[in-house]
């Protein structure tokens, strides 16, 4: 039982949708509702800029390392740069610069794993390039884009 000068919203669409349009009354209650739901999303500045998403607790500080191997490129989701290391170990690369940009690279890249961040690419941790040392460039490509 609702109060005197309150109106329940329920009540009030079985109503409209009973006695005033009952010919589209399935149609009209799923246009009510998607307008109910879009009210409900994030705009877009609300949402997360990056491609990764963070989790809680991520907030401790994250411990520097020094990983040796070959920069390759990964024609996966719009193409990546990833970390093979001599040791097996695969990482999505963030913030490496244009010059170092190049498949077949061996490096030794300087920088800071984060463990709990999710990329679109799915393809290893998240290594955040702090420096990159080049060893050998001999075999090291320019990286080939897909053509769209």
């Amino acid at each position: 039982m609702t109060q005197p000068g309150i109106v329940d919203v329920g009540k009030a669409l079985v109503v409209a949708m009973n006695h005033c349009i009952p010919r589209i009354r399935l149609p009209g209650l799923l246009v009510i509702m998607m307008l109910l739901i879009g009210c409900s999303i994030p705009s877009d500045q609300q949402r997360a800029t990056s491609d990764t998403v963070s989790t809680p607790g991520q907030d401790m500080p994250m411990s520097t390392t020094t990983f040796s191997g070959t920069i390759s490129f990964v024609n996966l989701e719009g193409g990546f740069f990833a970390l093979h290391t001599q040791s097996g170990q695969r990482f999505t690369l963030k913030g490496l610069k244009a010059p170092f940009r190049r498949d077949g690279l061996i490096v030794n890249i300087t920088g800071h794993v984060d463990a709990n961040a999710i990329t679109f690419t799915q393809y290893g941790k998240l290594l955040i390039v702090d420096t990159v040392q080049v060893i050998d460039d001999s075999q090291a490509q320019p990286a080939k884009f897909p053509r769209i």
